[in-house]
């Protein structure tokens, strides 16, 4: 059973997900499962993806549903006791994973971690880092009442925490689905983000 399940749902994102799922399997740390839901995209993404061979990958296709439905399908499948979220257009420096969960091993009273983020273009230019929020558990939980303040796709959390707690509220289709999310599940933990980008 993988340590880790990273977690994407994609829609349409040809243009990005061979980088996206290339920064994935690159990773120094590599027990971890890689569940892609494809969430009805109608352009090349399901031919991209099936074009790897590496065994971590499980893809699965439904129809289209919006991203709250699809990370909850994703989450059920998951056998990891860690969850790494990423977004098919974005991409994590190679030692994310291997960061993340020697954090979260390390501390078992935190449910959450995430990290400032390093912003690019859609060349891959870098633009700016993104280190607008806070780090330590009481600056956030206390900055949380009032609007996000964890990079979803810097998100590394608990599975068993996310089961807990009902996963992804799936009235809500996308745009602000993290922050409900991540609102709930540090009622029953812990949360922490890095104060450097390369994660």
């Amino acid at each position: 059973m993988p340590k880790i399940s990273v977690l994407m749902s994609a829609y349409n994102a040809e243009k990005y997900i061979a980088e996206a799922i290339d920064s994935v399997l690159s990773q120094s740390f590599s027990d971890f499962e890689f569940i892609i839901i494809n969430d009805g995209s109608t352009d090349q993404t399901e031919a991209i993806v099936k074009k790897y061979q590496d065994e971590r990958i499980r893809y699965f296709f439904q129809e289209n549903t919006g991203l709250s439905k699809a990370l909850n399908y994703g989450l059920k499948l998951s056998e990891g006791k860690y969850i790494a979220r990423l977004d098919a257009d974005d991409i994590c420096y190679p030692n994310r994973l291997e960061l993340q969960y020697e954090f979260m091993k390390s501390n078992p009273d935190f449910v959450l971690c995430g990290s400032y983020t390093d912003v690019i273009d859609e060349n891959g230019n870098f633009i700016y880092t993104f280190n607008k929020i806070p780090n330590s558990n009481l600056e956030i939980q206390l900055e949380m009442q009032n609007k996000n303040c964890v990079v979803h796709s810097s998100s590394f959390y608990r599975k068993d925490a996310a089961i807990i707690i009902g996963g992804y509220y799936e009235p809500i289709r996308q745009h602000f689905e993290d922050y409900m999310f991540f609102s709930n599940l540090i009622k029953s933990g812990k949360v922490f983000n890095f104060d450097f980008t390369h994660i």
